[in-house]
């Protein structure tokens, strides 16, 4: 049987294994939105600026596209 010394202390690694976890994946998550935002800016500035038409068309939609999935 555990002692409580033991219960904290793998109660106590948990919660630092959690937190690297945790650490990591706004890491991750910060580097997929900024790559997400830079699509999206280029997608924007090929609607707007002078691209040709089909460029402008598939942008556009590529970009409707992403912002219902993110829910935007």
């Amino acid at each position: 049987m555990k002692t409580l010394e033991q219960a904290v202390d793998n109660l106590s690694e948990t919660i630092k294994e959690a937190s690297e976890m945790i650490k990591s994946l706004r890491e991750e998550n910060k580097k997929q939105k900024d790559a997400l935002d830079y699509v999206k800016q280029w997608l924007n500035e090929n609607i707007d600026e002078g691209s040709p038409d089909g460029v402008k068309y598939d942008s556009a939609n590529i970009l409707q596209n992403v912002k219902e999935l993110l829910g935007e």
